[in-house]
């Protein structure tokens, strides 16, 4: 893709936008967020995901994800993680006294959850899969439905797998927020974070927040994580060189980490929570209950 010449950018400046393939950028007419059009087909992702994807930088603080599930359900009870990877976050789970089972497609990862003895099914979330698994009192999406062609079938077979009151907490990366058209605009950079087939959707705080309610969720709490853009601001250009990124994730988990250790970590949590009632922070995530 070629860069973006100096110069402010906005999100309806991406509206249409031409990708390599034949694909463009679409926004979604009812919940405002970005979505690739044409759809690939469950094929082409098989064949993307089987043989080209590489697997993020994994998320951080699964502490604070298990916090705020209790913070909004009184009692523990079963939980389940699609996209589990290798069970961090359901460790955590287990040892605050949750019944934990994970979803995971990938061999390796999930080998290694099993090996902390985590009951992993092996498999994407189908139907099939969904009628075996029973009920939850809270399901995990994290870094999940950015790369769904079909959200809407996604995010309702969660809707079916929650028990009444249930908690879905979906991340997602908060894209075309305003740190990203800061350094668009004043680093000569292309927008990086659109990274076709891997992202066909592309939501914000506000969007994400509006799709997941669309779907018959009560939207119970927004906030974000660090927003990693302000490295690149400060001139530290991690795009496509994954060692700086990986140095620059590892400074973000040593702030992250000395803030709980030195008892600021509800500090931390109402900074987060404000950033993102402005747009700002690498991540959406939104908490909501089955109604």
């Amino acid at each position: 893709m070629d860069h973006v010449g100096h110069g402010v950018m906005g999100q309806n400046d991406y509206e249409g936008m031409e990708l390599p393939g034949g694909y463009h950028l679409e926004r979604d007419q009812d919940f405002g967020y970005f979505k690739v059009i044409p759809r690939l087909s469950d094929e082409e992702l098989a064949e993307y995901y089987g043989n080209h994807y590489l697997m993020p930088i994994t998320p951080h603080d699964h502490g604070n994800r298990v916090e705020t599930v209790c913070s909004l359900r009184t009692n523990s009870g079963r939980v389940l993680d699609i996209g589990c990877g290798v069970g961090d976050l359901l460790e955590e789970f287990r040892d605050t006294g949750w019944d934990v089972v994970g979803v995971e497609p990938g061999k390796r990862e999930a080998t290694i959850a099993r090996s902390k003895g985590i009951n992993v099914i092996e498999d994407m979330l189908t139907d099939s899969v969904a009628e075996q698994i029973g009920m939850f009192d809270a399901v995990f999406l994290i870094n999940v439905l950015e790369h769904s062609a079909h959200p809407e079938e996604l995010v309702g077979m969660i809707q079916n797998l929650l028990v009444p009151g249930g908690i879905f907490c979906c991340e997602v990366p908060n894209d075309f927020n305003s740190l990203q058209e800061v350094v668009v605009s004043t680093q000569d950079l292309r927008p990086w974070w659109i990274t076709l087939p891997a992202h066909l959707n592309y939501f914000s705080i506000e969007s994400l927040s509006a799709f997941i309610a669309g779907q018959g969720f009560e939207v119970v709490h927004e906030t974000t994580d660090f927003p990693v853009e302000m490295f690149l601001v400060w001139g530290d250009i991690y795009v496509d060189n994954l060692e700086e990124g990986a140095r620059m994730h590892a400074k973000r988990c040593r702030f992250e980490e000395a803030m709980r250790q030195a008892g600021k970590g509800k500090l931390l949590q109402d900074w987060y929570d404000s950033m993102a009632k402005l747009g700002i922070g690498r991540k959406a995530i939104v908490y909501a209950k089955k109604q």
